[in-house]
């Protein structure tokens, strides 16, 4: 009896440890495109193409619903749908839902932006009156207006050495008891402008 379970465990090691190996080789560059896209004199940190990108991005304090769309797309295929929910009850008065979108993914690295003069996101509102997002980098922190519609938000690099070291970006909503309709929104393009030299 004892041997036969002193096989069994081993077994299961074993099975466990090849289960467990390394598995980045080449799994993900087939869905994915590769880093660091630069067109139109930008940096493109997140265009929400498919699955494999927009779980690259974390979601947090009971984010939403999130989809990729083929509505209000800017650059690409595809946007980012994003429902927000973020409750108080579960998460308390103070926390909203936000997005973490890295500058050590598989999808973009890059954590000096220095060499740019603003970040930019497109999003598309359904909301019917204008609501206020928060953008954090590093230690830049924004409140933006988003209107109903079509926007383009930019945030201003006034200091380059603020932004010489992001780990990542937020993008902070209110939470979705705060309206009385549904938060909606689809975001494209989140993008770093080169800095033109003269």
């Amino acid at each position: 009896m004892k041997k036969t379970l002193l096989v069994l465990l081993a077994v299961l090691i074993l099975l466990f440890a090849v289960g467990c190996g390394d598995t980045s080789s080449g799994q993900e560059g087939s869905s994915m495109q590769t880093s660091n896209i630069f067109e139109n004199g930008c940096y493109y940190l997140a265009d929400f193409e498919n699955y494999d990108q927009i779980t690259q991005i974390t979601y947090k304090n009971s984010f939403g619903k999130i989809a990729c769309s083929d509505q209000h797309v800017t650059h690409g295929q595809k946007s980012l749908r994003a429902e927000i929910f973020g409750y108080e009850i579960q998460w308390g008065r103070f926390a909203r839902p936000y997005m973490s979108i890295p500058t050590g993914s598989a999808y973009f690295q890059k954590r000096d932006f220095s060499d740019c003069s603003c970040f930019e996101l497109d999003i598309y509102s359904e909301m019917p009156y204008d609501v206020v997002i928060t953008f954090t980098a590093g230690n830049i922190e924004r409140n933006l207006t988003v209107s109903p519609g079509a926007n383009t938000l930019e945030v201003l690099i006034a200091d380059p050495d603020a932004v010489k070291d992001i780990s990542e970006f937020r993008i902070t909503f209110d939470r979705g008891e705060e309206h009385d309709v549904k938060q909606v929104y689809y975001l494209d393009s989140f993008r770093a402008r080169k800095e033109v030299q003269q």
